[in-house]
């Protein structure tokens, strides 16, 4: 491909473009049919799991709309099967396991981000990374006194209120010489 402003950019314009300048060193131009079933497909499926906020998952809308993508994506591997053009996937190399199991690794590990990206958020009032405080206390009890139900300003029932100590005065007569 060319370094011409119109292949660069992510346009319709320029993934046309781009294919206009396919390079003859591949041998063949590509399979634009793959090329719209695959984005079709693959678009349609994306859509359907992303409007469940609209529709519920056993509605019609959202049951047709994955089974259209699926469609789409099997008639996306026949022709690519059968296709004289350029393929866009060589299925060739799903024979290999190594490869087979590097993808479904990256499928699993992808699948797992964006759940956990997509989860629900928490209830309102709390914070997820750090753990709620407990509320001050006016005052402190010992943990083997009963809690009593009136406030803590009022005396604790049973118990005597506290005086302060005053000095009294000597009584005690001063011995005569």
């Amino acid at each position: 491909m060319s370094g011409t402003p119109a292949a660069s950019s992510s346009s319709p314009s320029a993934s046309l473009a781009a294919a206009a300048e396919w390079p003859a060193s591949r041998g063949g131009r590509p399979d634009a049919l793959g090329a719209a079933l695959a984005t079709g497909g693959l678009g349609l499926l994306v859509f359907g799991v992303v409007r469940t906020d609209q529709y519920a998952w056993s509605s019609p809308v959202t049951l047709a709309t994955p089974a259209v993508a699926v469609a789409l994506l099997i008639a996306f591997v026949q022709v690519e099967r059968t296709t004289s053009r350029e393929p866009l996937v060589r299925l060739g190399l799903f024979a290999n396991r190594s490869v087979v199991g590097a993808n479904g690794y990256n499928l699993l590990v992808g699948a797992a981000m964006a759940s956990a990206r997509s989860s629900p958020p928490p209830p309102p009032g709390s914070h997820p990374t750090r753990p709620a405080r407990p509320r001050a206390c006016s005052t402190v009890r010992a943990r083997s006194e009963p809690r009593s139900a009136s406030p803590p300003s009022a005396p604790r029932p049973n118990t005597a209120p506290v005086t302060p100590s005053v000095p009294r005065p000597s009584t005690t007569a001063t011995p005569s010489v």
